[in-house]
Formats: structure tokens, sequence, C-alpha cells
């Protein structure tokens, strides 16, 4: 997992133009790192700041799981992609050179919601989960349907794999099992 702490571990590799928007978040607050995957590598970049919105909560990520299985496989896929891309138009691949998000799984603080959020508090410890929203940044936007409270008792690094559980519990649901019937579970690493 990424902490908080080791995305701001981060700033000393920054190109110039990141200072630049580093000097301006310190001043006005306005950006934040996010890690972007641009074709076959990954990037840590500044961003704007979220902004909460009707339905949404704003969280302070603490903790990001990463699934090296999933992550892994969207960077190889990446470069096939690359290659249609080099074979579209140009307008395309300008389009694409923003990047992509990645990661679905992280746990954090409440720190702002929209006005017509009520389950959730300021300060409330939660565990997000969506891929494009419980995303690997310092801060994030996600729909409340997709934020639960973390139970007293259960740590922000230990909630995270709880989006891996309902994912599993997903598949077994799909595959119609039933009590009795084997299967083989297979997994990928993760880095914790």
């Amino acid at each position: 997992m990424i902490s908080a702490g080791d995305l701001h571990a981060s700033r000393s590799i920054m190109h110039i133009d990141s200072l630049r928007k580093l000097k301006y978040s310190m001043v006005h607050g306005g950006y934040m790192k996010q890690v972007i995957r641009v074709y076959d590598h990954v990037e840590l970049r500044e961003v704007p700041k979220p902004e909460p919105k009707e339905g949404f909560v704003l969280v302070k990520t603490e903790y990001s799981l990463i699934s090296t299985g999933s992550e892994t496989r969207a960077l190889r896929d990446s470069q096939g992609m690359l290659k249609k891309l080099l074979r579209a138009s140009k307008h395309t691949l300008e389009n694409k050179k923003e990047g992509a998000t990645l990661g679905y799984s992280c746990a954090g603080r409440v720190i702002n919601k929209g006005s017509d959020v009520h389950d959730f508090a300021v300060g409330d410890l939660v565990l997000c989960s969506g891929f494009d929203y419980a995303v690997h940044a310092e801060i994030i936007n996600v729909p409340k349907i997709l934020v639960t409270k973390i139970p007293a008792g259960v740590t922000a690094a230990q909630a995270t794999f709880a989006t891996l559980g309902s994912i599993a519990l997903h598949a077994l649901r799909r595959a119609n099992l039933s009590l009795g019937e084997g299967n083989l579970p297979y997994s990928q690493n993760l880095l914790w």
C-alpha cells in the first residue's frame, strides 16, 4: 500500500513544472499528488484537488491498496493500446497523453461532503471502493454509495482489503456456486 506520507516523500524527483505547481499548491492549496498511468509507465503528478459535490464524499487518503495483478495487467495492456493509438489519428493520440487513474480501494478520513450526504461526518474513518473513484491520490471524491465507515477495531490499512473480499464474493455469486461444490481460487500478489 502507498501511504499518504509516501506520496509526500516523492517531491524531490519532480519536473520543474511540477515544482511551480507545488509552490502554487503551498500558497493556494489547489493541487495534490496522484498516481497516473501513461502508456507503459506510472507517473506521480500534481493535479488539481477535487471539490466536494452533491452525492459525493471528499476523503483524504491514508492507505491505498496496490493490486499488482490488476495494475500490472493495466500497464501490460497499455503497451498494446499504444500500438493501436499510433495507428489512430493524432487527435486521439493527444487525448491519451493525459493518462489514466489507477487504484480501486483505499481508506482515509472524510474532509468534506456534498450537502445532501448525511451518513458521514467530517473526520469519519472510511473505506472507499470503485474504479475511477478510489484511486491512488492524496484526496479523492467518491460517490456516497461507494463509501462505508470502518468499524472500531479495524485499521485503515486492514480495511483496504475489504474491496478485494467483495470482488471475490461477487465472483462466487456469478459462478453460481453453492455449499459443498469445489472451486480453485487464484490470485496475484498484493503490495501492502
